[in-house]
């Protein structure tokens, strides 16, 4: 296979697609009249493109996508939880020892910080407390001994 041939069918999708310029267009078209092997792959090539257009995805079901974004919506959920808990935390040490060096009548500003890990424990115990309700409306099992 030639250069001419190689640079010729690298062209052959953006022809397909309408992509090239009038001289790649016109070069293109020049090759394939006069080189049989890259019309019959210029050929092959625009069945496959034909084929793979044809080809349509089954959408999922709708309870597929409602069980992805609740798996979704729980793991924003916790992992905001978790980084709530661990920055107040962070800071709530490192204003600690801040505070007891420099300045011990700062009691507004450390109820404050104590306030983070506080809501980020808050956040994680009603993202799971949420999920045990639902799985206990939609269990199909619920019924049986185990």
């Amino acid at each position: 296979m030639s250069t001419e041939c190689q640079e010729v069918q690298a062209l052959f999708s953006g022809y397909i697609d309408g992509e090239l310029n009038g001289g790649d267009r016109a070069r293109v078209e020049r090759h394939i009249a006069e080189c049989p092997a890259c019309a019959t792959e210029f050929e092959t090539y625009k069945e496959m493109v034909e084929v793979a257009d044809m080809v349509k995805f089954k959408d999922p079901p709708q309870e597929a996508w409602e069980h992805y974004w609740e798996g979704v919506y729980n793991r924003i959920e916790r992992g905001a939880g978790w980084l709530i808990f661990v920055i107040g935390a962070v800071v709530l040490v490192a204003f600690g020892v801040y505070a007891f060096v420099t300045d011990p009548a700062t009691e507004a500003i450390v109820k404050i910080i104590i306030a983070a890990p506080v809501i980020g424990i808050l956040a994680l115990l009603i993202s799971v407390i949420r999920e045990k309700a639902h799985l206990r409306k939609t269990d199909k099992y619920k019924e049986i001994q185990r």
